[in-house]
C-alpha cells in the first residue's frame, strides 16, 4: 500500500518511520465506511436474564500487557476493558491470554520463534471459559452462552483455532478433565486433554464471533485448523496494508470484503502489523484501528462494552514503522506473501450453522444501526484533528526523540 507523496523517516522504537498520507489514512475512511454497513448479529443482550458471553483475548508474539504494558497491544487494552465489564456485570466473562514467546528462558526463545504453545494455550483458554461457564450453567441451567474470540498476529491465528475448540467441545465438565503429558517431549508435543463425563453443554451449540487484527501464521499455527467453525455466525478482520517481511505472509482467515453469505467482512487498513495490533509508542494508526474493531465489538455484544480511544492529535503521531529493520535477519519483499491455506489438509471453510444464526436474525443490523451513544462523541478514524490536518499540510516530519 503505497503513496508518492512521502515524508523523509525519523526514528521511533529502533525503527525508520514515516508520517502517514491522507491517501493512507484514506484507507481508514474506506473501512470504516465497510466496517459500518457490515450487519452482525448480537450474541450478548444485557436485557435477557439468560444471556451470557465470554471474551477470549489472544495476544500476539512477545506481547504481554501485563508484564509488558509499555508496549501494550490492542489487544491488550481491550483486556482492561473487559475486566472491568465482568466486575461490573457477572453475565460477562474473558480471560487474556499473553502471547508466544513471552515466558523467557529457552521455552520463551523457541516459543517466539515458531509460535510452538499453540495447542497449550488453546487449552489455557478454553479451561478459563470451561469453568466460568460451568459455574454460569448451575447458577442457571437456562444460561445461553456465547463466545468472542479476539487475537492479534498468532494470537488471532489462535483465536480463529479457539472456535474450533469451543465447537468441537461445547461445555465440558471441569472436574472430568484429564490431562495426559508426554514426558521429555520439549513442548514439541501437544498434551492430550480427555473429558470423562457427559458435556454440560453439547458441541457445536455455543454461537460463536472472531475479531481478528493482521493474523500471521508462521511456524506451528500453519500445522493446525484455524477455519473459522461453522458455530462462528459473524467475524472480523483487519489486514495490515504495508507489512514488508518475508516472515509474516498474511493469513486471509477471512478474505477481503464482505463473503457471499454476509457472515464474514475483511478490511485492509494503512501500517505495518504492529500499527495494525498495536504495541508502538506512536500508535495513531493502531489507535485507529482499535476503534474500527470497538465498532464491530460493541454491536456483537450489544452495548457499549468497550470505549473507544481518542486519536492522536499530534500528524507525527500518526505513522508506518518500517518493521523489517526489527532484526537483521528480516528480509524485505515488496508484495507481501499469503498464507496458502487454514487448515493443513486445506479443507475450504464451513458453512455457517444456520440454525444457530436463527436464533439471532432479529438482532442483525449495520453496525451504524448499533452503535452506542456513548461512541458518539468520540473521534472518528477520518474525523480526527490528526486527519484533518495531514489532509492539508505538507509531508514534513516532525523530529522523534528515539525511544531508549
Amino acid at each position: 500500500m503505497t503513496d508518492p507523496v512521502k515524508s523523509d523517516p525519523v526514528k521511533s522504537d529502533g525503527v525508520d518511520v514515516r508520517q502517514a498520507t491522507p491517501a493512507q489514512l484514506a484507507t481508514y475512511t474506506k473501512a470504516e465506511a465497510q466496517i459500518n454497513a457490515f450487519e452482525v448479529p448480537q450474541l450478548y443482550d444485557s436485557k435477557d436474564p439468560n444471556s451470557r458471553v465470554f471474551v477470549a483475548l489472544f495476544d500476539g508474539t512477545g506481547n504481554d500487557a501485563v508484564h509488558d504494558p509499555k508496549h501494550i497491544t490492542n489487544v491488550g487494552l481491550l483486556k482492561d476493558q473487559i475486566e472491568a465489564a465482568a466486575q461490573d456485570n457477572p453475565h460477562i466473562g474473558g480471560y487474556y491470554k499473553e502471547g508466544p514467546g513471552t515466558q523467557g528462558g529457552l521455552k520463551g526463545t523457541w516459543d517466539g520463534a515458531t509460535g510452538g504453545t499453540y495447542q497449550e494455550r488453546l487449552e489455557a483458554m478454553y479451561e478459563q471459559f470451561d469453568n466460568q461457564a460451568a459455574v454460569w450453567l448451575k447458577e442457571n441451567p437456562d444460561a445461553k452462552i456465547s463466545v468472542v474470540s479476539v487475537g492479534f498476529s498468532r494470537g488471532a491465528e489462535q483465536a480463529a483455532g479457539f472456535t474450533r475448540m469451543v465447537d468441537e467441545r461445547g461445555v465440558q465438565d471441569p472436574n472430568a478433565r484429564k490431562v495426559e503429558t508426554y514426558a521429555l517431549s520439549l513442548g514439541l508435543k501437544d498434551d492430550k486433554v480427555i473429558y470423562t463425563a457427559p458435556p454440560l453443554k453439547e458441541p457445536g451449540s455455543i454461537p460463536q464471533a472472531l475479531a481478528m487484527y493482521d493474523p500471521v501464521a508462521t511456524g506451528a499455527p500453519e500445522r493446525k485448523d484455524r477455519r473459522p467453525a461453522d458455530s462462528v455466525i459473524s467475524g472480523l478482520q483487519i489486514k495490515a496494508g504495508d507489512e514488508h517481511r518475508s516472515l509474516f505472509p498474511a493469513d486471509n482467515i477471512i478474505p477481503q470484503g464482505l463473503s457471499a453469505d454476509k457472515r464474514f467482512l475483511g478490511v485492509t487498513t494503512a501500517g505495518c502489523h504492529s500499527d495494525i495490533g498495536g504495541g508502538y509508542e506512536l500508535n495513531g494508526l493502531s489507535t485507529r484501528n482499535f476503534n474500527l474493531m470497538s465498532g464491530y465489538l460493541n454491536a456483537s455484544l450489544g452495548s457499549a462494552l468497550i470505549m473507544k480511544r481518542e486519536v492522536p492529535v499530534e500528524p507525527e503521531k500518526s505513522v508506518i514503522h518500517d518493521s523489517t529493520q526489527h532484526k537483521f535477519f528480516y528480509r524485505r519483499v515488496e508484495e507481501r506473501g499469503i498464507t496458502p491455506k487454514q487448515d493443513p489438509d486445506g479443507k475450504p471453510v464451513e458453512p455457517v450453522d444456520k440454525k444457530l444464526l436463527e436464533q439471532f436474525s432479529g438482532s442483525i443490523k449495520p453496525i451504524t444501526a448499533t452503535r452506542p451513544g456513548a461512541d458518539l462523541n468520540v473521534l472518528s478514524a477520518d474525523d480526527s484533528p490528526s486527519s484533518r490536518l495531514l489532509s492539508r499540510t505538507p509531508e514534513v516530519a516532525k523530529p522523534v526523540q528515539p525511544k531508549l
